[in-house]
């Protein structure tokens, strides 16, 4: 397209020819946008998968592997620009690094004085999965988490973990049948997290707080995802494109469609000098930001088991 036809495309989406941006970026406690820097994105940003897997749930390793592969693949597959002009890819890449033993979420503690942590430092992206009731810490609902580690000064990105809650939900790969959550669904949701996506306030926009869409199949990113991520990552990205918002994410349970009385919810907390277990800054220079996807039925409280109201939510275990 010429390049007088793409400017006027610009001004046309600059005057009104869509609804407003409703995409979020999460931001520090400082207030600095959090993103990967270009650094990191110079190379694939790396991940290990947990080879532990889900075995639990009939999954062969390869189909666990695809299933994460594929969340990736969905966000770097993203091409940029006003509609009708040249696009380009978004910039950002992934590698997988195979399986690899499961580590804790976070930052890796890497020195101790008198029993407690006073350094941390990355240790590596991983996608982990949680087996044991006793080892998940996060309320039943949830269904998985992501923990972005950062610099809290620029907003980088220096490690970035998510962790599935198998001990509390039975999973298929992709799309599923009643009574199963879908792996691939639920990691395209983190992905985003992962990216440094908040919660949009678009309901069409898989990073949505309330999405419309059940869990038992996956959902791909919406305009509105697209055009966050692109305003965060694409180089040379048309300034109408850019405009990033900060605010405070949000959670609120809405219906999930084909599921009668269970409520789908994601929900996500900025702890801006949140350690693992210590709320001191001193013990590293980075701060985390936390989001997790929650289910639960109406009458289930946020972190109880109300009598018999687990039967309601597709995918709980027993």
């Amino acid at each position: 397209m010429p390049r007088m036809t793409c400017l006027l495309a610009a001004i046309a989406l600059l005057a009104g020819a869509r609804p407003a941006r409703a995409w979020e970026q999460y931001r520090t406690s400082t207030g600095a946008p959090v993103r990967w820097p270009a650094t990191a994105l110079a190379a694939p940003i790396p991940y290990g998968l947990d080879e532990t897997g889900l075995p639990g749930d009939g999954l062969s390793p390869g189909a666990v592997a695809a299933a994460v592969a594929n969340a990736f693949a969905t966000w770097e597959s993203i091409e940029c620009g006003p509609p009708g002009c040249t696009r380009s890819p978004i910039g950002v890449r992934f590698a997988s690094l195979g399986t690899e033993p499961p580590r804790p979420l976070g930052l890796a503690c890497v020195e101790r004085r008198s029993g407690a942590c006073v350094r941390y430092e990355p240790d590596g992206n991983q996608v982990s999965f949680v087996h044991d009731r006793d080892a998940w810490d996060f309320g039943p609902e949830i269904i998985a988490l992501t923990v972005v580690s950062t610099d809290p000064a620029t907003g980088a990105i220096v490690d970035a973990d998510v962790a599935v809650n198998d001990a509390g939900f039975a999973f298929c790969a992709s799309d599923c049948e009643p009574g199963r959550v879908s792996l691939e669904a639920v990691l395209v949701h983190e992905v985003g997290h992962f990216l440094g996506l908040d919660h949009s306030r678009d309901p069409d926009a898989l990073m949505y707080a309330r999405p419309p869409e059940s869990i038992l199949a996956v959902v791909p990113p919406r305009a509105d995802d697209a055009e966050g991520v692109c305003a965060i990552y694409a180089a040379g990205a048309p300034g109408d494109a850019c405009d990033t918002r900060g605010g405070e994410g949000g959670c609120r349970a809405a219906p999930v469609s084909g599921a009668p009385g269970v409520l789908l919810a994601f929900a996500a907390v900025v702890a801006g000098t949140r350690r693992r277990r210590t709320s001191s800054s001193s013990v590293s220079r980075f701060s985390r930001t936390t989001a997790w996807m929650a289910v639960r039925a109406g009458s289930r409280r946020r972190y109880g088991r109300g009598a018999g109201s687990a039967a309601a939510m597709p995918g709980v275990r027993s």
